[in-house]
């Protein structure tokens, strides 16, 4: 039974996690859409929230009914397990996928990769920004009082006419396993989804 307090198992177990996750998907690197290693580290800091839940001695089933949030990472927690999954995670998974900023004149930037939950009856959502909410649902219910201002890292502000990835040493295998989601700005300047007339894979090969 880990004694520690609760404040810093949240930030160990949970927070500390998903800032590593955030910042190993800002490297601008190929992903494979399913079983990559990014999604795997997803699956296990979902399994190390839930876990933390149960360990602090708080309810999860109910959190679950409470917060969408919690219930899509109860079910993405499941998806890191080799046994036992219950039906909600079997139909539940994690998918990677590479983001790109167009600027609407054939120029593209890396945003970062990005960890999907796709569930059957909430739909697909970033699993980093659900993973947080669901993180300021414990903190809340805990009522640490704790201030945690999650933020997405994204590439640099570079634009090039080719849309660039690290593949590694085997840039076919990541060929065939890519998937690639482009956003332009709108007027607000937030990013909505876009889809380019054409565009340009480049990928870099690394000994890596």
């Amino acid at each position: 039974m880990d004694t520690r307090e609760p404040l810093e198992l949240v930030r160990t177990r949970a927070i500390e996690p998903w800032e590593q996750l955030n910042s190993k998907l800002a490297e601008q690197k190929g992903v494979e859409s399913a079983n990559s290693d990014v999604a795997l580290d997803a699956g296990r800091l979902a399994a190390s929230i839930i876990q933390l839940a149960v360990d602090l001695d708080v309810d999860s089933r109910d959190m679950c009914r409470r917060s969408t949030d919690w219930a899509m990472v109860s079910a993405a927690a499941g998806t890191s397990r080799k046994k036992l999954l219950s039906s909600a995670a079997r139909r539940t998974a994690l998918i990677a996928e590479s983001h790109f900023e167009a600027d609407g004149k054939g120029n593209f930037r890396f945003l970062n990769n990005c960890v999907m939950i796709v569930d059957p009856s909430a739909g697909k959502a970033d699993f980093l920004m659900v993973a947080a909410k669901a993180i300021g649902f414990l903190v809340g219910e805990l009522s640490l009082g704790m201030e945690w201002t999650p933020v997405r890292t994204e590439g640099p502000e570079v634009f090039s006419p080719a849309v660039i990835l690290d593949a590694g040493p085997d840039p076919n295998r990541v060929f065939d396993l890519l998937q690639i989601q482009f956003f332009r700005r709108d007027g607000s300047g937030d990013l909505v989804k876009f889809n380019p007339q054409s565009w340009q894979l480049e990928l870099k090969t690394t000994g890596e």
